[in-house]
């Protein structure tokens, strides 16, 4: 359970620690989800994602660290009874490498829903979360249009000598601006 205590709500960094991380940041989920093409009422009426129980490891991938390779990723996915993530669908990724990342991450996340879940209709909702994956300082955009939920940022260190993808710019700002 590396980085649980750095990482406490759903809009920090991943600091190129285990997926585990990530376990504190699904800890708020009180943010509405709406989506541009989604009507004001349907959107408030969608539950919270509820807290995770459990994930697989995630790391930044190697060969795109090796590469100085930088993107996002945009995964939907449903939960079911059981709390499993299901029906998960890269809806938009920067590079096949990050998409893969995500799509085998979510896949492997286990929710502690409700009793009531399923006959609640909370079944039939899908969420949408955006990651940001990026090497410090960087210019990379951090942000989703698409979801209310602020990204997961997914970062590590530089290994020098490889290239920089989005240099950072004086006027940038954000998660990765940021030197780590």
């Amino acid at each position: 359970m590396r980085g649980l205590q750095n990482c406490t709500h759903f809009g920090c960094r991943i600091n190129t620690l285990t997926a585990a991380a990530w376990f504190a940041m699904m800890q708020v989920f009180g943010l509405p989800h709406a989506l541009a093409e989604e009507p004001a009422s349907m959107a408030q009426q969608q539950p919270a994602i509820p807290r995770t129980k459990s994930s697989k490891d995630f790391y930044y991938p190697d060969n795109a660290k090796r590469v100085g390779l930088e993107g996002t990723v945009l995964v939907e996915f449903n939960i079911d009874a059981k709390g499993k993530a299901t029906e998960v669908t890269v809806i938009r990724a920067d590079d096949p490498v990050f998409a893969r990342a995500a799509k085998e991450f979510y896949s492997g996340l286990r929710f502690d829903v409700p009793s009531d879940w399923t006959s609640s209709a909370n079944i039939s909702w899908r969420y949408r979360v955006g990651m940001v994956f990026c090497i410090p300082p960087s210019g990379q955009v951090d942000t989703f249009s698409e979801t209310t939920y602020p990204p997961i940022i997914v970062t590590t260190n530089r290994i020098p000598g490889s290239p920089v993808r989005h240099p950072v710019e004086p006027v940038s700002s954000g998660s990765c601006a940021k030197p780590h």
